[in-house]
C-alpha cells in the first residue's frame, strides 16, 4: 500500500491532513511521495482516524490542535473548538485596546485560550480567565505557555469570575463568547462532541447575559462578547447594558456586541 491509496477521494482535504499529522511531514511533502509505501500498522491508524472524521468526529479533536489568530492551539476532546468568526470578535478587541490603552482584562469561559492567548500574544495585556471545566483552564495553561505568553494570562476554573472575586477593581473590559444557543436548537453533528455547556445556558439564548449583568451591574466595564445575533436578542441587550453597539460579522450580520455594565 502507497500513501496515495490513502487518501478519500469524499475527504480529499481532511485525509491529507490526517495523513500528515500522523507521519509528522507537511501537507507539500505528503503529495510529492504518494507513490512511497507505508507500514501496515500506520496505515491502519490513518484509515482509522479517517473513518471516525467520516462520521463526524471533529478535524480538530483528530490532529490535536486549530488555528485561530495567526496562532496553532492545542486541542483536546471535551473542550469548545474556537470558531474562525469569532477572529472578528478579537480583532475588534485588540484595536479596542490598544486605541484605549486598557491595561486589564478579563474572559468568562475560556476553553482552549483561543481569545485570552491571542489577546494577550497581541497586546501583552494582563488577563484573568476561567472556564468551569478544569480540563479547558488546563489546556488554556498550556496554550498560554505554549505561546509564550503564561505571565500575561492568570487562569483558574469557575463559574464566571468567581476565581477572580479580590481583583474585580482591577479589571477593565470583560470578552467571552458565551453559550447562547436556545435550548431546542439540535446542534450540527460534528458540535455533538463538543461540551454542551459551551453551547447552551439556562433555558434562553440570553440567560448567560441576564446572570452576568444580575453579578456584575455597576462595574463599568466595557463588555465585548457574542450572541446570537437575533433581533429580539438586540433589544434585550440594550436594555441590559449601557452604551451597546453592534458589531457585524464577515457575512454582514451583527453577531458581536460591545457595551458597558
Amino acid at each position: 500500500m502507497t500513501i496515495g491509496d490513502l487518501l478519500d477521494g469524499e475527504f480529499l482535504t481532511d485525509s491529507l491532513v490526517i495523513i500528515s499529522h500522523l507521519l509528522k511531514k507537511d501537507k507539500a511533502w505528503v503529495l510529492s511521495h504518494l507513490d512511497d509505501p507505508i507500514e501496515k500498522a500506520v496505515a491502519n491508524e490513518i484509515k482509522k482516524l479517517i473513518a471516525k472524521r467520516k462520521n463526524g468526529y471533529p478535524l480538530a479533536y483528530i490532529i490535536r490542535k486549530k488555528e485561530f489568530m495567526g496562532l496553532d492551539f492545542y486541542l483536546e476532546e471535551g473542550v469548545f473548538i474556537p470558531r474562525p468568526e469569532t477572529e472578528t470578535l478579537v480583532q475588534f478587541a485588540i484595536e479596542y485596546i490598544k486605541d484605549h490603552g486598557i491595561k486589564t482584562a478579563a474572559e468568562i469561559g475560556c476553553g482552549s485560550g483561543a481569545i485570552s492567548v491571542s489577546l494577550a500574544y497581541y497586546t501583552k495585556i494582563n488577563i484573568y480567565a476561567t472556564d468551569i471545566s478544569k480540563k479547558a483552564a488546563n489546556i488554556t495553561i498550556k496554550n498560554a505557555k505554549k505561546h509564550r505568553i503564561d505571565a500575561f494570562v492568570n487562569v483558574k476554573q469557575g463559574k464566571f469570575l468567581e476565581p477572580f472575586e479580590n481583583v474585580l477593581n482591577n479589571i477593565e473590559l470583560v470578552i467571552s463568547n458565551p453559550p447562547y444557543v436556545e435550548p431546542e436548537y439540535e446542534l450540527p453533528k460534528e458540535s455533538h462532541y463538543e461540551p454542551k455547556n459551551a453551547f447552551f445556558y439556562g433555558s434562553s439564548s440570553l440567560d448567560f447575559y441576564r446572570e452576568f449583568k444580575k453579578r456584575y451591574g455597576g462595574k463599568n466595564w466595557i463588555v465585548i462578547m457574542e450572541f446570537s445575533g437575533k433581533s429580539d436578542d438586540k433589544n434585550e441587550l440594550k436594555r441590559l447594558f449601557h452604551e451597546v453597539n453592534f458589531i457585524k460579522d464577515l457575512d454582514g450580520v451583527e453577531r458581536f456586541f460591545i457595551g458597558r455594565v
